[in-house]
């Protein structure tokens, strides 16, 4: 599954960038899998299909964003600011 999912992205289709860096070497054994083949198209349509049907709440970039300072300030007088 995660050759597939590290293929997905280096094909283009997760994301628009791509982008992460190893912290040890032993994190770079995934990529024998991966390189040498690519999605064929039909492969790439049935995964679109799979995707649309069942991530019907996708996580948006807001959840990978920090948030904003004031929200952190505001965190560090009352906790429950940021649930």
């Amino acid at each position: 599954m995660l050759a597939l999912a590290l293929r997905w992205v280096l094909d283009g289709r997760a994301c628009g960038a791509r982008s992460g860096a190893p912290r040890s070497p032993e994190q770079l054994a995934p990529l024998d899998d991966v390189v040498r083949w690519t999605l064929d198209d039909e492969t790439e349509r049935a995964i679109d299909d799979i995707v649309r049907v069942h991530v019907t709440d996708p996580v948006g970039r807001r959840f990978m964003a920090p948030p904003p300072r004031v929200a952190l300030r505001h965190a560090c007088e009352d906790p429950g600011e940021l649930s």
